[in-house]
């Protein structure tokens, strides 16, 4: 009662309570650019909150399947987030694994994912946007959307699809000669062709996946083949083991350098969307700002009340809230807020300010395993950053689009002693499926991190899309006409003669979600076409807008999200310019 009254004294008094334009909340992939966009009039005055930090000088140079030794899923976050500084870490839990937990975050820090992901920039195609069902919302609508926002380096550049004078750079990086062998039998193998830009319309077929980065001069070193077993606990003894011993014969041959020229930097939308314009008089950023709830008012000028530095504001949007605050967070603090579905809500005696029964369900994410590969043959130059990629339908699949998809890449140096042998990471990636899952609050505490469920695999018919992409990748690598060994899972976890039913078994023990999620505050559910709230009938809440990944309705191709939390504010951020007159 106390702080409460300390806070009323010092908001009739101006010190805890301010009048801005705009509250932007999350200063993630979409918020970002959205607090940027929005503080270029300036004349709209605009306040962009985040929990996090600016980590940008220790994230920008970790770049992955380049200068980064860490590789998979549980490496990725082990090694790159190892304290709760950096991410929230929370744990789904799955009752059609055998209960397993599947770890998942939500990244503490200025960027959001932009800043910690695998730096892939995949691209929503025009069969995506059109499943979301939404005028405006269209590939043809938006695509100056993304052209501003991209700088398209290299070949794949047609001016028609790709910008060159953003602030993203993006590029595909030719493969080394082992990956183009392995491209080079990928389509007789997954039945589509050869696609030159898997970043335009169609992203159908076999070709390179675009990366968020920029390549300043220098020199890197590759990670070793021994830095990289470290990172995914697999004893060096165990790869040996599983070496044949023709492999040997290459030995004489393996000493090269892992020093490559370039130094690849992280495109991230803190770094390349605020930090250039924070010396805005009308854009204020408080970072370690922790958002605690809205405060709906009748007037549609609403209260945004968070706790920074050891004090708790209040502080009004004159035309909007935007919500930003990522997949899990956004739907979390919509309930918080009285914003969610009322006997949910009221069982936690929250007062029910807006019944959306549809806040907090349609989690969707991408189903995906990985194999790690080794081989004794070193190409004929290093090409670090490549990524081969492949887009195909499933038998079973009945949407447009597509619904799998398969990437490559080294992962190590080239064969030097004592392995002698280069590492190849392949990535298999159920993108749509039948899972849908939901979200909720534990309590009405802010701090306590909500519950939530993929639903994932109910029938073990659901996984013989992936069952079948893994064998393809088997009989790829074997095709290929270079000696590749599997060394994980390997032929002993599963024999190269496995049935299906042996293989799904496998595959389900194993596992995880891409960490691509989508849908709790979808499109037609909790926001409209514009990103406005909308309550349970369709009714428009004046005064707030979501504008993250919550909102896409479905899962689209696979790597198009961090790209396209970016593109969403890119969008969004129109949207409110036009639709407020700022």
């Amino acid at each position: 009662m106390e702080k409460v009254l300390v806070l009323l004294f010092l908001c009739f008094s101006g010190v805890l309570c301010k009048q801005y334009d705009v509250i932007v909340v999350g200063a993630g992939g979409s918020g970002s650019v959205v607090a940027a966009q929005l503080s270029a009039n300036p004349r709209t005055k605009v306040l962009l909150l985040e929990r996090g930090d600016d980590n940008s000088d220790l994230f920008n140079n970790v770049v992955f399947f380049w200068d980064a030794p860490i590789v998979g899923a549980g490496a990725r976050i082990n090694q790159l987030t190892s304290s709760n500084f950096y991410v929230n870490k929370l744990y789904s839990q799955e009752f059609n694994l055998n209960m397993r937990s599947l770890p998942t975050f939500t990244p503490i820090t200025a960027g959001g994912g932009t800043s910690i992901n695998g730096n892939a920039f995949g691209r929503y195609t025009a069969d995506d946007m059109a499943s979301w069902g939404m005028p405006g919302l269209t590939y043809e609508e938006t695509i100056n959307d993304w052209k501003a926002m991209e700088r398209c380096v290299g070949d794949a550049c047609n001016p028609a699809y790709h910008g060159t004078s953003g602030p993203i750079a993006t590029r595909t990086i030719q493969p080394n000669s082992v990956l183009q062998q392995i491209m080079n039998v990928m389509p007789g193998i997954f039945g589509v062709p050869l696609n030159p830009d898997t970043n335009g319309p169609n992203a159908t077929g076999i070709g390179l996946l675009p990366r968020n980065i920029d390549v300043i001069e220098g020199t890197t070193t590759l990670p070793s083949t021994e830095t990289v077993l470290q990172q995914l606990h697999i004893d060096p003894k165990r790869l040996k083991e599983a070496l044949p011993r023709s492999y040997s014969k290459f030995h004489k041959y393996q000493n090269h350098s892992n020093l490559v020229t370039g130094i690849p930097i992280r495109q991230d939308s803190w770094s390349r969307f605020v930090k250039p314009v924070l010396s805005r008089p009308n854009l204020t950023v408080k970072l370690g700002a922790k958002v605690l709830k809205l405060e709906l008012k009748s007037n549609g000028k609403h209260d945004v009340v968070y706790e920074y530095q050891n004090n708790i504001y209040r502080d009004k949007a004159g035309k909007t809230v935007v919500l930003s605050a990522g997949v899990y967070s956004t739907p979390q603090l919509l309930m918080l807020s009285g914003i969610g579905p009322r006997a949910h809500l009221e069982n936690l005696g929250i007062d029910v300010v807006v019944d959306n029964p549809h806040v907090g369900q349609n989690l969707q994410d991408s189903i995906l395993t990985s194999a790690i590969y080794a081989t004794p043959v070193a190409p004929a130059a290093p090409s670090p950053g490549s990524i081969v990629v492949g887009y195909y339908r499933s038998p079973t699949f009945t949407d447009e689009g597509t619904d799998m998809e398969v990437a490559i890449a080294a992962i190590s140096g080239p064969p030097a002693p004592p392995t002698f042998v280069q590492l190849y990471l392949v990535q298999l990636t159920q993108l749509r499926h039948n899972a849908v899952g939901s979200l909720t609050l534990q309590t009405k505490n802010p701090n306590m991190p909500p519950l939530f469920s993929f639903n994932m695999y109910s029938t073990d018919e659901e996984v013989q899309p992936l069952v079948d992409q893994f064998k393809k990748i088997r009989l790829t690598m074997a095709s290929s006409g270079i000696p590749f060994t599997e060394v994980s899972p390997g032929y002993t976890a599963v024999p190269l003669n496995a049935t299906d039913a042996q293989i799904t078994q496998y595959l389900k023990s194993v596992v995880n979600v891409e960490w691509h999620t989508v849908g709790t505050c979808s499109l037609g559910k909790v926001v409209d076409h514009r990103f406005r709230l909308i309550d349970g009938n369709g009714k428009v809440i004046p005064g707030v807008r979501i504008i993250d990944l919550s909102t896409v309705p479905k899962r689209g191709r696979s790597h198009g999200t961090s790209s396209g939390s970016m593109f969403l504010g890119m969008v969004g951020s129109r949207f409110i310019k036009e639709d407020l007159g700022l």
